[in-house]
């Protein structure tokens, strides 16, 4: 009879109970986010569908969320699209990298303690979205709970400072109701969310997201004198390219946290324009319904695109305004 030797017994014992502990924790986990898709109304299918969209994106993954964190942001997901029902606009879809950005944005802001719509490198939303490899316009919200006490790790104590942080947008008042009008602007279809706590308190970040265009890779970063080009097309038909215009910034420089608490409200463009180009000069649009920008910057510093969209055709001659058009890109191209 061949012998095994005790410590081999003791090993495969303590490997099939660490096994069968990992099974239970995996299922008492299980029941955990079935229990809280059930007590907050969410479906398995809605849940599942994010799940799949969360595990495909592969940028920021440092800042990805686990299946409870997730679900924390399709409950608010539900608050948000209720809000906007009662206004009467279109409910949004959670966007994965604009959360992540904005989980980034709650993290830094909540460990290094300021809190703003700039972080310490000077970076605005259009920018830190940009940053991450986005191409849409994007609008921020923004939320501190500032305190000397400790912050319940809890997941129903989480999700409700989440609702609290949004229901204090929407019990603004006119004229001062910049986040209530945030929040239910007609032109958004997606919106990130983002959330931390730590001792300094809790941050929570709403990112509403206006995806109309389709845009073929290129370049972000480029030297003086080069040239960059960019390639986009519609995804709605019923919309109309109506203007593009190019803002330029001088390079970022980084803020204090002083300066930073010390800002209320960001502006979404800078007032020097680089370029502009209105319906009458815009590109055709190619076979496949691309069109072709091509730019050259001879200066250092950042430009900030914005490409508007109108619902209606062009038709008032060489007479032409962006109040009121769908802003359709945030794109930011790097000159060094």
């Amino acid at each position: 009879m061949k012998i095994i030797p005790l410590v081999v017994l003791l090993f495969i014992s303590l490997t099939l109970f660490q096994k069968k502990a990992s099974s239970q924790n995996v299922i008492s986990y299980q029941a955990g986010i079935n229990q809280r898709l059930a007590a907050y109304h969410i479906s398995r299918e809605e849940f599942a569908y994010y799940q799949i969209l969360n595990n495909k994106e592969h940028r920021l993954s440092a800042y990805r969320d686990d299946d409870l964190m997730l679900l924390s942001k399709i409950i608010l997901l539900h608050r948000i699209n209720e809000s906007r029902e009662k206004y009467h606009v279109q409910p949004l879809k959670l966007d994965i990298l604009a959360s992540r950005v904005a989980n980034q944005m709650s993290r830094e802001s909540c460990d290094k303690g300021f809190f703003g719509h700039w972080n310490l490198e000077g970076e605005k939303p259009y920018h830190r979205y940009a940053f991450a490899s986005g191409t849409d316009h994007v609008s921020e919200n923004a939320s501190a709970l500032i305190t000397t006490g400790r912050i319940s790790p809890e997941f129903d104590d989480i999700v409700k400072l989440m609702e609290n942080a949004h229901s204090g947008f929407m019990k603004e008042k006119a004229p001062n109701d910049g986040h209530k009008q945030t929040v239910i602007g007609p032109f958004h279809n997606y919106v990130g969310i983002g959330t931390a706590w730590c001792e300094h308190g809790f941050r929570y970040y709403e990112e509403f997201i206006d995806r109309y265009l389709q845009f073929h890779p290129f370049r972000q970063t480029i030297k003086k004198g080069e040239t960059a080009t960019i390639k986009f097309r519609l995804l709605d038909k019923k919309l109309y390219p109506y203007a593009i215009i190019g803002y330029y910034e001088p390079p970022l420089k980084p803020m204090t946290r002083d300066q930073i608490n010390r800002l209320n409200s960001y502006n979404d463009f800078s007032r020097d324009i680089a370029f502009q180009l209105w319906p009458w000069q815009i590109p055709s649009a190619n076979r496949d319904g691309y069109i072709t920008l091509r730019k050259r910057f001879n200066k250092k510093g950042l430009y900030y695109i914005q490409i508007y969209l109108s619902k209606e055709p062009y038709e008032n001659g060489r007479r032409a305004s962006n109040r009121g058009k769908i802003q359709g890109s945030g794109i930011v191209i790097r000159v060094q």
